[in-house]
C-alpha cells in the first residue's frame, strides 16, 4: 500500500524533468541553427568577394575605361556567385567595389543591421541573454593588387 502511495506522489516528477531537459536541449539546438545560418552566409559572402576580385584581374590594363571594366567584371561575378541564394539572404546585401589610388581593387559585401533583422530570430533566455549574440553587421571583403 505504501508503495502505491509513493508512486502516486511522484507522478509529476517525469513531466518536470522533461520540461527542464527539453528547454536546455531546445536552447542548444536553436543556438546551433541560429549560428549556422549567418556563418554559412558569411562564408558564401567571403567566397563571392574573393572570386569577384580574382575574376576582375582579367581586364586588360591597356584598354580605355579600365576601371569601368574591372567594376563590371567584379559586379557580374558577384551576381553570379550569389544567384543561387534565396532572396531572403541576398537582398539585404550591399555591394561596394572600389579601386584606390595605388591600384588596389577592394570588393566588399555587407549585411547591414543583421542584429536588427536576422535570418533566424534570436531567443532571449532569462539569465543567459540573447541566443545567438551576433555582431551588428556581417561583412566580407577581399582585396587584390591590379
Amino acid at each position: 500500500m505504501t508503495r502505491f502511495r509513493q508512486h502516486r506522489q511522484e507522478r509529476g516528477a517525469a513531466a518536470i524533468e522533461f520540461a527542464l531537459v527539453f528547454s536546455l536541449l531546445f536552447g542548444l539546438f536553436w543556438a546551433m541553427v541560429s549560428y549556422a545560418f549567418p556563418l554559412f552566409l558569411l562564408q558564401v559572402m567571403n567566397r563571392a568577394t574573393a572570386e569577384a576580385a580574382r575574376v576582375a584581374i582579367k581586364a586588360d590594363p591597356g584598354t580605355s575605361g579600365y576601371a569601368t571594366t574591372v567594376n563590371t567584371l567584379a559586379g557580374n561575378e558577384l551576381t553570379r556567385q550569389l544567384a543561387w541564394l534565396p532572396s531572403t539572404f541576398s537582398s539585404p546585401l550591399t555591394r561596394t567595389i572600389t579601386i584606390d589610388g595605388s591600384n588596389v581593387l577592394t570588393v566588399r559585401l555587407a549585411y547591414l543591421n543583421y542584429k536588427s533583422h536576422p535570418i533566424v530570430p534570436a531567443l532571449n533566455f532569462p539569465g543567459i541573454g540573447q541566443i545567438p549574440n551576433m555582431p551588428t553587421d556581417l561583412v566580407a571583403q577581399s582585396s587584390i593588387q591590379l
